[in-house]
This record gives C-alpha cells, sequence and structure tokens, in this order.
C-alpha cells in the first residue's frame, strides 16, 4: 500500500474534527534547491513576453525531489470533517488534501506558505463532494485553492457541490482553480465574495480563477459572484482541452505522455 506523507493524517473515518488554535510547520524551505534566480522580480521587466515571463516566474521557484515531498494534512476517504481555527505553514507540498471525502467544512484557516517553494498548493480537493471552505486566508506560491478529479489521483468518481466564499488568496500561480488533472465530472461549484491578489511579486498570479478540463470531465454549473482581484495576470482562464492521454484512460495509460 502506497504510503501518504504528511505531518496530520485521517484516512477511512467518521465525524472528526480539527481545531484548536495553534501552528503546524512543514519546514517545507529545507527540502527545497536553491532557485535559479537569486532574488524575486518586483517590477516589470523591459519585455512583453508570455514565455520568457513564465520562464522567470519558474526560476525563481526552489524544486525539490519527489522523495522529499510532504504534505501538512491529508484527509482520505472521511465523511462529516470539521477544521478551524489554526495556521499552517511553510509545506513542501500540497499543504491541505481533501481526497475522496464527503461533507467537510474549513472555515478560519490560515495558510501561509513560503511563495519560493513549488508545488505548495494550499487546499488541493480532489474527487470529494460537499466540501465548503469559508473565511480562510491563503498565501502561496502554487494553486491557491484547486479543484481535482483524476483516476491516477485515486479519486473514483464524480464530484459535486464545492463552495468557497469570503477568503482571500494570494496565489504566484492560479488562486483558484479546476484542473488539469480531470477525469471524473464536475459539477456545482460556487465560488464568492473572495480577493484574489498578489500586488509585491511581479507579473503577479497568473489567473485569478482558472477552469481546466482535459482529461474528458463533464465541467457544469459554475457560480463565480463577488469576486475582487488584483495583479492577476489572467483574470479569468477557461480552457477545454484533450492533452491525448489515451482513448480509455486508465492509471497506467495516464501517466504516458
Amino acid at each position: 500500500m502506497k504510503k501518504t506523507k504528511a505531518i496530520l493524517q485521517a484516512k477511512d473515518v467518521k465525524d472528526i474534527t480539527l481545531t484548536g488554535g495553534g501552528s503546524i510547520k512543514g519546514n517545507g524551505t529545507y527540502f527545497d534547491r536553491r532557485p535559479v534566480t537569486d532574488s524575486n522580480m518586483t517590477s516589470p521587466a523591459n519585455y512583453i513576453n508570455v514565455i520568457e515571463m513564465r520562464w522567470d516566474y519558474r526560476t525563481q521557484l526552489g524544486f525539490a525531489h519527489p522523495s522529499k515531498y510532504g504534505g501538512i494534512v491529508v484527509l482520505e476517504n472521511c465523511e462529516n470533517v470539521k477544521s478551524s481555527n489554526f495556521t499552517l505553514e511553510d509545506s513542501p507540498h500540497w499543504t491541505f488534501k481533501i481526497s475522496n471525502c464527503d461533507n467537510v467544512t474549513v472555515e478560519d484557516v490560515v495558510i501561509n506558505n513560503n511563495r519560493n517553494v513549488a508545488n505548495s498548493d494550499g487546499f488541493d480537493i480532489a474527487g470529494s463532494s460537499n466540501v465548503n471552505i469559508r473565511h480562510c486566508f491563503i498565501s502561496t506560491a502554487d494553486d491557491g485553492i484547486v479543484i481535482k478529479n483524476a483516476i491516477w489521483l485515486g479519486n473514483r468518481e464524480a464530484m459535486k457541490n464545492i463552495s468557497v466564499t469570503d477568503c482571500e488568496i494570494i496565489s504566484r500561480t492560479n488562486a483558484v482553480k479546476v484542473g488539469t488533472e480531470t477525469t471524473y465530472d464536475i459539477s456545482n461549484i460556487t465560488v464568492s465574495n473572495c480577493r484574489l491578489f498578489m500586488t509585491d511579486l511581479y507579473p503577479g498570479s497568473m489567473s485569478g480563477i482558472s477552469l481546466e478540463t482535459c482529461d474528458g470531465t463533464a465541467l457544469s454549473n459554475v457560480n463565480i459572484s463577488n469576486i475582487t482581484m488584483n495583479r492577476c495576470t489572467c483574470p479569468i482562464f477557461i480552457r477545454l482541452a484533450n492533452r491525448n492521454r489515451a482513448s480509455t484512460v486508465t492509471c497506467e495509460s495516464a501517466k504516458k505522455r
């Protein structure tokens, strides 16, 4: 059985609460190689070129060997979970993963990651339904809140009813994102009353809200309202794609490029 790397893990349990104040630190900075660039860009360069801009962004990040990766909180196959009132800091990988769960509420949680640590997503909601994230603050190098549903992530069926409300998100990539890992259907997503920004580093967030289905997912009933964005390079990005992984997606075929 594949081992899950996490500081705090709950698997195959029901009716649990994670709360109580305090903070959990992942020490992600210790696992990363030195970035190619010695310092972060805080002002525009002397060009307007998306490809070069993307490259400059990546050179500011530290990438660790995959064997070093591990998140802080992982919930797997859980039901009726409440998380509130604590801080997660400096994760070396996905900070808070919610996988194949049902009925999860997260509120008043702060994720404060080093924004030079690659692959340090804030919340990853994978193959889970009836998830509510409310009044959270997220600052991270990778996606702030990302919704995925893919067979190679161990997901098994369609997911629905995801709500993100009253959150502030600082992200070097996508503040709120669906995809790109998407094989099973996703429906009923609400994003409301959120502030998305990154004003201190150039060029800002890559996107405010990104909706990407690339592996066969049917994405439906997405409702976005009352969103404030500041320095999001692409405020809204919508993509329907086929990455040609296989005519029939399986765990094995999905790994092939």
